[in-house]
């Protein structure tokens, strides 16, 4: 059950937002840690975190 709530296609990795960004994966890591990525993006559960795919692509083009 987890592991399908973790591979849902509206979640993305660190790698995965690290991509869109072109960075580092340390580096959205840290963005995370200082929230220069709203809280509201960011989905914990277990130790894993993932990135809200819809509220990223907001944050990104400056509506949210």
């Amino acid at each position: 059950m987890l592991n399908g709530i973790l591979e849902n296609e509206n979640l993305l990795t660190i790698k995965e937002a690290a991509t869109i960004f072109k960075t580092q994966e340390s580096t959205v890591r840290s963005w995370i840690r200082r929230k220069n990525i709203p809280p509201q993006l960011i989905f914990k559960i277990g130790g894993v975190v993932r990135i809200r795919k819809p509220l990223l692509e907001k944050f990104i083009l400056g509506e949210l």
